[in-house]
């Protein structure tokens, strides 16, 4: 069972991800099966409980949780489906520009990052957004970030250097 962060979608994502990289399934199923039930009314998932709408990476990291793990039944795949489908919507809705995304009114490469790689998962065509991010890439080879103009940035490049090379951590899970 899931203690102590019940409501926090984050790092119950990071856990059914590091469980399924260890080779637990079962165990990651039901931490899986714990966050579907974390979604908000929006269909994003958010890192803070008190939040009632869902936040672009938490969203992301969630879809990829999910998708990682297949469910033991039908009715789980069903479930686990639909809420995905509705984390994608969530995603598709808070685009900005048709392809990327903002948090706290600035551009978040990070965000876009994370969304690349759940909308990817999810089996979404993710072009533009690859190229949006692709277009902050800097002289230095890094990915530049408001906080940085003009250089690129160690934790957003680390961010997006998977969607960039077309891989999500459920591809890396499944080893291509």
């Amino acid at each position: 069972a899931v203690t102590g962060v019940q409501t926090c979608a984050l790092p119950i994502s990071w856990v059914v991800l590091g469980l399924r990289a260890h080779g637990d399934l079962a165990a990651a199923r039901r931490v899986a099966t714990a966050l579907l039930k974390l979604q908000h009314t929006d269909g994003g998932f958010n890192y803070d409980p008190t939040l009632t709408v869902g936040g672009t990476d938490v969203t992301a990291i969630s879809i990829q949780a999910l998708k990682a793990v297949p469910l033991s039944n039908k009715a789980g795949s069903l479930k686990r489906n639909a809420v995905v489908a509705k984390a994608v919507a969530f995603l598709k809705a808070a685009t900005v520009g048709g392809n990327h995304f903002e948090a706290w009114g600035d551009v978040d490469p990070n965000g876009t990052a994370y969304a690349i790689m759940g909308l990817q998962a999810a089996g979404q065509n993710t072009a533009t957004y690859v190229a949006w991010l692709r277009s902050h890439l800097q002289s230095d080879g890094g990915i530049e970030a408001p906080w940085a103009l003009g250089v690129g940035d160690r934790y957003v490049t680390a961010q997006g250097y998977l969607p960039l090379i077309g891989k999500t951590y459920v591809s890396l899970l499944a080893g291509k």
